[in-house]
């Protein structure tokens, strides 16, 4: 027996969640202070972290402003000629021949196209479904197809 402790029957049931719950309630200060404590130093880990971090950001920032001030820098939706456009086919400029590619689009198909390009100023590298279902013998699918085959080309359906 350890002496000063005094020793009393071993705790059951309620009487073991009475006394865990008085140690949880008995709050003298020291948990409190730990938290603060805890609470305090995640502060200024967090605040550590966060100032090398943005040095390091900073640097690297500028050194990649560096090394790409003298080169150009091109996205996908300016192609390196410089046209501006990001077209598979440039049907502004599509002969009858490039144009009966398409799956359902033969001679007079073709020459309704041209005609509508050349003699109405239709712009067909800016038109929409709509405006080329508007032209005589194009439906819904082939009004697709037109644009599928400017957009990207002879893949899948659209080409024979």
């Amino acid at each position: 027996m350890v002496s000063g402790v005094k020793h009393s029957k071993p705790c059951t049931g309620s009487a073991r969640k009475g006394r865990l719950h008085a140690f949880l309630k008995a709050d003298r200060g020291a948990v409190a202070v730990d938290w603060t404590v805890l609470g305090g130093s995640l502060v200024a880990m967090s605040l550590s972290a966060v100032m090398i971090v943005s040095g390091g950001l900073g640097d690297l920032s500028g050194s990649i402003r560096d090394r790409l001030s003298d080169r150009a820098v091109t996205t996908a939706f300016t192609p390196p000629d410089g046209t501006g456009t990001n077209l598979a086919v440039d049907l502004q400029a599509a002969d009858q021949a490039q144009l009966q590619q398409i799956r359902g689009i033969g001679e007079a198909r073709a020459a309704t196209l041209i005609a509508a390009r050349d003699q109405h100023g239709l712009d067909l590298n800016a038109a929409t479904i709509s405006d080329i279902q508007a032209l005589h013998g194009f439906g819904a699918v082939l009004s697709e197809r037109v644009i599928q085959f400017r957009d990207h080309g002879c893949v899948d359906t659209v080409c024979l």
